[in-house]
């Protein structure tokens, strides 16, 4: 569990930095960063802007390290993926580790999720705005294996949040 852990952990890292290439500069992205109320979007028209810059600061967002990110995602959902099919899982049923849902299950959901903009998270793609084409590929490529079959099956039913991320 340990070991899968930090392999989540790292496909967060790497998400993250592949998807800001993307995503960056889309409105959609700097709202969910400075939210819905609070100090930053009071400040929204100040604030857009630094965070932009600390994001790609952070993460060191260029095509070059992006692309290297890209690459570790493969291996990381390859390596998670065949850890679900050792263990039963054919994507459409069963989990990482053992029988039932854990935290390891848990915690590659949640680092993933951003991969495919599931219903009632942050990351969900509003209707008006047109995924990036990579983004979108990719998406469909994962929903094609069990992996995407497992994250979707996990947010469907064993989730089972009360609110969405708003709370509401």
């Amino acid at each position: 569990i340990v070991a899968l852990d930090k392999q989540a952990n790292e496909l967060g890292y790497h998400v993250r930095r592949w998807m800001y290439l993307y995503l960056i500069n889309e409105p959609h992205t700097m709202d969910i960063m400075v939210g819905e109320r609070g100090f930053l979007h009071t400040f929204k028209g100040l604030m857009t802007p630094i965070i932009k810059k600390g994001v790609k600061d952070l993460y060191k967002i260029n095509p070059e390290k992006s692309g290297k990110s890209k690459e570790r995602i493969d291996v990381l959902i390859d390596d998670i993926e065949a850890a679900l099919l050792a263990n039963g899982s054919d994507g459409k049923q069963g989990y990482l580790v053992g029988k039932q849902f854990s935290f390891a299950d848990i915690s590659v959901c949640a680092m993933a999720a951003p991969l495919f903009g599931i219903e009632g998270t942050p990351w969900v793609v509003p209707s008006h705005v047109v995924p990036p084409e990579p983004l979108e590929q990719y998406k469909q490529a994962l929903l094609a294996r069990p992996f995407g079959q497992y994250v979707m099956r996990v947010y469907a039913s064993d989730r089972k949040a009360r609110v969405d991320w708003r709370g509401q």
